[in-house]
């Protein structure tokens, strides 16, 4: 091989795959406030705006990430850059009628991790993009 490829190679070696799953379920008497958010920063779905889904009284929803680290390993905070797609969906209170209805988002995106830092830049299912700034406990 030649040495940059090698080099790529044992970047992508370093590489971690990740699922992660999530599910809630609540009473349609839950305060709209303790409702989870379906779209946002902290969400369950990246790409949208904090409130564009709507709260959900009951969700679910998953991320798979590739995350390959850039540094060497030696560092305290490594840098890392990541692949991601969410999809999640919910049933949330329709703010048109007050009834209960779906909504479901997806997104892909990038981003980088700086430790507990994360910068993601993502693309809804609307075609729309969103920046996310994060500061995540490890």
């Amino acid at each position: 091989r030649p040495p940059l490829l090698q080099e790529r190679h044992s970047y992508l070696k370093r590489g971690a795959l990740s699922l992660k799953t999530r599910a809630t379920v609540a009473a349609d008497s839950l305060p709209a406030y303790e409702a989870e958010a379906l779209g946002g920063e902290a969400a369950l779905v990246r790409g949208y705006e904090e409130h564009e889904l709507g709260r959900a009284l009951s969700s679910a929803g998953g991320t798979l990430e590739l995350q390959v680290p850039m540094s060497g390993g030696t560092e305290a905070q490594p840098v890392a850059l990541c692949l991601f797609t969410d999809v999640g969906g919910g049933i949330v209170r329709l703010p048109e009628s007050g009834e209960l209805g779906k909504r479901v988002g997806s997104c892909a995106g990038f981003g980088v991790r700086y430790g507990p830092f994360r910068i993601d830049y993502a693309f809804n299912r609307k075609g729309q993009r969103k920046v996310h700034v994060n500061l995540v406990p490890d």
